[in-house]
């Protein structure tokens, strides 16, 4: 007995970006754990570093964490948890968030940022594979059936910088 499966093109593509969000939501390594721990008061005691403030927007209640994740290269973007500098995990509030994120040297950097609204530290779907919970990226990329790539979400970073990041539904 043979079983043939047809999946559309666009159907694959959402699965992959659906997979590619679960697993930016993954536990970060210890060593983005512990850049994400770092005091802010020795992070700016230390000469060329840098903060960013990042105000996440459009947040739908204060149910879970708002997880953020800040990448430096392409290499791992979004969904390669060990080659994000920083990890940020906070309670959620519903509106208007704002999260810094202090000892970044100059340079390019991107962010996504993710509402866990069930602590299940993975991004919730639909019976389709559309996420259920919402998402941002920095410069608010949009989304063309696939996530979108490093430097559509990349800016650079010469001095302390605030960016802005409205949190969506799919797509």
């Amino acid at each position: 007995m043979s079983l043939n499966i047809h999946i559309s093109r666009s159907s694959l593509k959402a699965f992959v970006f659906v997979m590619m969000l679960t697993l930016a939501l993954m536990p970060a390594t210890a060593k983005a754990r512990k850049n994400a721990e770092a005091s802010p008061s020795h992070a700016q005691d230390v000469q060329g570093t840098l903060t960013l403030t990042v105000e996440i927007d459009g947040l739908r209640n204060s149910v879970g964490n708002i997880d953020m994740l800040v990448f430096d290269q392409t290499e791992g973007w979004p969904d390669e948890i060990p080659h994000a500098i920083r990890a940020v995990e906070v309670p959620a509030v519903e509106g208007t968030m704002l999260l810094k994120v202090a000892g970044l040297p100059p340079g390019d950097y991107a962010v996504i940022v993710v509402h866990d609204e069930n602590f299940n530290r993975r991004i919730d779907k639909d019976w389709r594979g559309v996420p259920i919970e919402q998402w941002g990226m920095s410069n608010n990329p949009r989304v063309y059936l696939s996530t979108p790539a490093f430097h559509r979400a990349r800016f650079h970073m010469e001095s302390d910088l605030d960016i802005h990041v409205t949190m969506k539904l799919y797509p």
